[in-house]
């Protein structure tokens, strides 16, 4: 977070001698956006529609109903009480996440 789109760019460059030099990472050029907050941004999951709404990316939230939809499959012979069992820690970890 900065002030102005300069002091994006210095401290962008700050960062970027520091993970490249001292820490021998890179940073991916295509993740990697300098950007005013109305404008919206993705970050670790979370659309950031301005400073005050956040939401789950529409790709996370369909990973997650992927994944529900893999336990919960009609043609499956399980007990109730295993699919709880295998649903409970996916969708408690999805929520305490998001």
């Amino acid at each position: 977070m900065a002030k102005s789109k300069r002091k994006a760019k210095r401290t962008y460059e700050v960062v970027k001698e520091i993970i490249d030099n001292k820490l021998d990472l890179t940073l991916h050029p295509d993740k990697m956006v300098i950007t005013n907050f109305g404008n919206g941004f993705v970050f670790l999951g979370f659309e950031f529609i301005n400073w005050r709404y956040k939401r789950p990316r529409k790709k996370a939230l369909k990973a997650f109903k992927d994944k529900v939809r893999k336990v919960t499959k009609r043609n499956q012979a399980w007990d109730i009480e295993f699919i709880i069992g295998e649903l409970n820690p996916k969708i408690r970890g999805w929520g305490n996440y998001f």
